[in-house]
């Protein structure tokens, strides 16, 4: 089976961020050696004299000094709006979008987003008065709720002796779906006689969505005015009336071992479920969901999924 993907699952925004940090500027290593390195050519000058060599060390002290002025100037203006992410399975990559604005009249150049000490971006620029989405990869090990670090978004500019830095703490983080897993089918179907494959539709009672055209779908299930629309080549899927349901339960599980692996292997059902165009209902003992097919009904039972067994 192919690794399992949440497709077309919106993204949630972030909480209003809190207040961004006050930014500051220090020396980093390079800008420490160089003000080594100009303590003992003051030194050499005083010793012998030179007013050439005054006037070359005052010279570059002015420039590291200045250093530090546009540094500061570079990251005066970068606010962080926000973050965002959609939810993902164990084993994938948390992708969290960083929202960033510069309200200043000069472009921030060579910046870095790093979190938890490790930078997570390649160095990227934002136009005066414009803005950037950043993007930020985290592997998602565990089921539950993956929290966005706090961040830091520095840059060297513009000699790489001092670093700018202005710290962002934000209430973002990204629900982890256990990864759908296991071997054992679709629980039958509350019709005896109807098998569940990757052919079946449903009833034609009531509307419940759209999917991919497989082959050997029916012509008449084709949703012409999505493809009409440029939509790609989709069929239509009804719920009610003579529509097949299973009931995905928890206890049904105690068998296979761990409650990660039972878990694991609800959301392969769920998944399988959607697939097959077959409602279904979820019952974790204390969490029961009602039958349902659709998008919105599949992210509400891996999401109780996710959380299941943490404090509410």
């Amino acid at each position: 089976m192919a690794p399992a993907t949440v497709a077309g699952v919106r993204a949630r925004a972030a909480a209003p961020p809190p207040p961004r940090i006050a930014g500051r500027v220090l020396p980093n290593r390079y800008g420490w050696l160089m003000l080594l390195v100009l303590g003992v050519m003051l030194l050499g000058s005083i010793n012998y004299n030179n007013n050439l060599g005054y006037a070359l060390t005052f010279l570059l002290m002015g420039v590291w000094a200045m250093a530090h002025v546009h540094g500061y100037r570079n990251l005066r203006g970068i606010e962080v709006l926000g973050a965002r992410a959609a939810p993902v399975f164990v084993g994938e990559e948390a992708v969290f979008e960083v929202f960033l604005r510069n309200s200043g009249a000069l472009a921030g150049r060579a910046l870095a987003i790093s979190a938890a000490g490790m930078v997570t971006t390649d160095a990227f620029e934002v136009a005066a008065r414009g803005s950037h989405t950043a993007r930020l990869s985290f592997p998602a090990q565990r089921r539950g709720v993956l929290p966005l670090p706090p961040l830091t978004i520095a840059s060297a500019f513009p000699l790489a002796v001092c670093t700018a830095r202005i710290c962002w703490r934000g209430d973002v983080s990204v629900t982890v779906y256990p990864h759908p897993a296991g071997a054992l089918p679709l629980p039958a179907t509350d019709d005896p006689a109807a098998a569940v494959s990757g052919n079946t539709l449903s009833g034609d009672t009531d509307f419940a969505g759209l999917r991919a055209y497989r082959t050997g779908d029916s012509l008449r299930q084709i949703a012409w005015k999505a493809l009409a629309r440029e939509r790609g080549l989709h069929v239509k899927r009804f719920a009610g009336g003579d529509a097949k349901q299973v009931e995905l339960r928890l206890r049904d599980l105690q068998f296979i071992g761990d409650p990660e692996t039972q878990l694991s292997q609800l959301a392969r059902w769920v998944m399988d479920a959607e697939r097959a165009g077959t409602s279904y209902s979820l019952d974790l003992d204390r969490v029961l969901l009602p039958t349902g097919i659709g998008e919105a009904h599949r992210d509400l039972c891996l999401q109780a999924l996710a959380h299941y067994g943490s404090p509410s």
